[in-house]
């Protein structure tokens, strides 16, 4: 899609056909911070607006649920509207935002909550405290980058949403960051088993032998991502061939018995939301400019969909109601362009829906859709 764009500093405001701006901003996240914060907040009707356009493109590249993390209270509170006025047309897994200066007065937000994941119904319901990240360390790719919170903060605070229910869902991408979630992560299970309450770690883009074997004795979930697809050259020039071949391992997970699952980490249509890329490099580990990057990690097709499809299921405690078809789950489906289990691997990134439909319920048709611009 073609877009105008106006730059200011590092921020990209996009801008629609007619040239008013869509109200994308992109960018640096401190500067983008500064700019939000120079804008009027929205009023609910343009929440749901843009949650109605943004479901729109997504059911266009086949998904018919989705995770939406981070999310602040007036956010929360749109979904909790939209689904209380049956507007909602995917359905959603919403987790709660928590920032590092939060973290000191958690059991103050907690407490009164009085409900805790997976509090709600097949079209809206608690996910977790998200992305729970220890400080600046989840920001850096380094191996042992320096947290800005202290670790006894960090992991007093994963202890208090154990105690009050709460699974919580860090993002790390790297070594650091990872043994620091994970001490945190098995101090709270002391107090109280976490095993089967499905705690996530997001992207766990980079992750050693030994780590692997915690993750494993706790019982966590990896929400793995393919980011990897299109930034690999950097990996590369920043971690050397032989560290980023080992990145995103989901071969490895699979392997020790580690529930993985596949996302985006981005909204909308963009090509960074598109399922059958993710596929298309879990299959293949080639990067959008054609080299192949550890193709020791690859796994196969039919690995791939469960990997995105019952997984996903599984991370949001709803494996036995969606995530397959079968009799008795609800109807949520996709009708490809062709078949991804036998289709040339080159083509697999290719496939687009022809239909997506949530709860038997037709909610998007290519051959209706309105073209790309």
């Amino acid at each position: 899609m073609t877009r105008n764009v106006n730059r200011i500093g590092r921020v990209t405001v996009r801008k629609d056909a007619e040239g008013e701006p869509d109200g994308s901003i992109t960018g640096e996240s401190g500067t983008v911070a500064r700019v939000a914060d120079m804008i009027s907040p929205a009023t609910q009707a343009e929440k749901e607006k843009l949650i109605i356009e943004t479901q729109k493109q997504q059911l266009a590249v086949g998904l018919t649920s989705i995770r939406d993390l981070q999310l602040a209270p007036d956010f929360m509170r749109a979904y909790s509207e939209m689904w209380r006025e049956g507007k909602l047309l995917q359905r959603v897994s919403a987790g709660l935002q928590v920032n590092p200066s939060d973290m000191e007065t958690l059991e103050e937000m907690l407490k009164p909550f009085g409900v805790a994941p997976p509090f709600g119904d097949d079209w809206l319901r608690l996910d977790c405290l998200a992305e729970f990240n220890p400080g600046s360390m989840w920001r850096s790719g380094n191996p042992a980058p320096t947290p800005n919170i202290e670790a006894a903060i960090y992991k007093r605070a994963v202890s208090i949403a154990n105690r009050y229910g709460w699974r919580v869902s860090p993002h790390t991408d790297s070594d650091g960051a990872m043994d620091l979630v994970l001490e945190a992560f098995e101090a709270a299970d002391k107090e109280s088993s976490i095993h089967d309450k499905r705690w996530t770690i997001e992207h766990a883009t980079y992750v050693q032998p030994d780590q692997m074997e915690r993750i494993k004795r706790l019982g966590l979930v990896i929400s793995a991502q393919a980011q990897l697809y299109r930034g690999a050259a950097n990996a590369v020039r920043t971690f050397g061939k032989e560290r980023t071949d080992r990145a995103v391992p989901l071969r490895e997970f699979i392997d020790r018995g580690i529930t993985v699952t596949g996302g985006s980490d981005w909204g909308g249509n963009s090509d960074s939301n598109n399922p059958f890329a993710n596929i298309y490099f879990y299959v293949t580990r080639r990067s959008s400019d054609g080299n192949v990057i550890g193709a020791a990690e690859k796994i196969s097709r039919a690995d791939a969909l469960h990997v995105e499809t019952i997984n996903n299921a599984y991370l949001t405690f709803e494996e036995n109601i969606k995530g397959s078809i079968e009799a008795g789950k609800l109807a949520d489906f996709v009708v490809l362009s062709q078949d991804i289990m036998t289709v040339p691997e080159e083509q697999i990134r290719a496939i687009t829906p022809l239909a997506t439909y949530v709860g038997a319920k037709l909610l998007y048709d290519a051959r209706t859709a309105t073209p790309k611009e």
